[in-house]
């Protein structure tokens, strides 16, 4: 029996007309980075940009929302607090601020919107209450201003975000936002596929027909390809090649595959019906922690 060699390779394969291994794994290589460079990359810049211009028109829309009021001194005091194992001391003033309408609250707060707080820490009790507290007599009335988007809803200091903070937010945003996307754009569209094989997959069988070892870096992958026909009339083969890493047929052995009657070339997996389930559900509650904490992150970076 002669020996035939793959078209494109010339690597040794029972049918020329078909794919071998190597060109299948290097043609879904080619396509998984075309999907990264030219579609997830760009959406999740763009995303990513959209998210950061929607903070920075927020933050300005906060700013200019105060408006002035009057604020009478109810209570003042020195705050303390550790941070990285340091004592540091910050003013608090109670305060009732009577609004245009003449609606009456009380707030405690002095200083705002700015969101960066260390420029209103002290090491010592003495330079709040000689600089800050010192200014300000209980039952006194001074200007303000109020805001009812933000907490505290007014303020005795009225000050802007600090650019420095706001150029350290997006450019630390325009590093680790795009590459945290595309994880979770992986993520979302594993989702998608097995939730497609789990809603219109049809079962049938196939036979393992070829297994090989991969050396990718310094870690080895088993690639099983199996070949299946569909429950149609007529029947058509396809084959489906996949990681081994949780079932580890040997070649010849009979499986349960699930594939989509509409790509059954592109969509398949070995196992049964309920297998896409299992990996939509693991994909679906990894995706949305990671989610969660992107969006802590960035509530992080973006304080409003």
């Amino acid at each position: 029996m002669s020996v035939k060699y793959c078209l494109r390779c010339a690597s040794p394969f029972s049918s020329p007309e078909e794919l071998c291994q190597k060109c299948l794994l290097k043609k879904n290589s080619e396509r998984k980075w075309r999907y990264i460079l030219g579609i997830w990359l760009p959406g999740t810049l763009f995303v990513t940009l959209l998210f950061m211009g929607a903070n920075v028109l927020a933050r300005h829309y906060i700013y200019a929302s105060y408006q002035p009021a009057q604020c009478t001194i109810k209570d003042k005091q020195i705050i303390s607090e550790v941070v990285d194992s340091d004592m540091w001391y910050k003013p608090s003033l109670t305060y009732n601020v009577t609004r245009s309408n003449g609606d009456q609250e009380t707030v405690t707060g002095y200083k705002g919107p700015t969101s960066d707080g260390w420029e209103d820490r002290y090491s010592t009790p003495e330079i709040p209450q000689n600089y800050i507290l010192q200014n300000y007599t209980i039952g006194q009335t001074y200007p303000c201003w109020y805001t009812p988007f933000k907490s505290p809803h007014a303020v005795l200091v009225l000050e802007n975000y600090s650019s420095g903070m706001m150029s350290f937010s997006f450019w630390m945003t325009l590093l680790i936002g795009p590459p945290l996307g595309m994880v979770l754009c992986m993520f979302f569209s594993g989702i998608k596929l097995f939730f497609l094989l789990s809603k219109r997959g049809i079962d049938t069988q196939g036979k393992v027909i070829d297994i090989e070892q991969l050396i990718i870096g310094t870690k080895s992958h088993t690639m099983t390809t199996t070949e299946f026909t569909t429950q149609t009339d007529p029947p058509v083969s396809y084959q489906t090649t996949g990681n081994g890493r949780f079932i580890r047929p040997q070649v010849g052995d009979v499986v349960n595959v699930v594939y989509d009657p509409k790509n059954p070339s592109g969509n398949a997996l070995v196992g049964h019906h309920r297998t896409p389930m299992i990996f939509a559900l693991l994909f679906s509650i990894s995706g949305f922690v990671l989610l969660a904490l992107i969006m802590l992150l960035m509530s992080v970076l973006w304080p409003l």
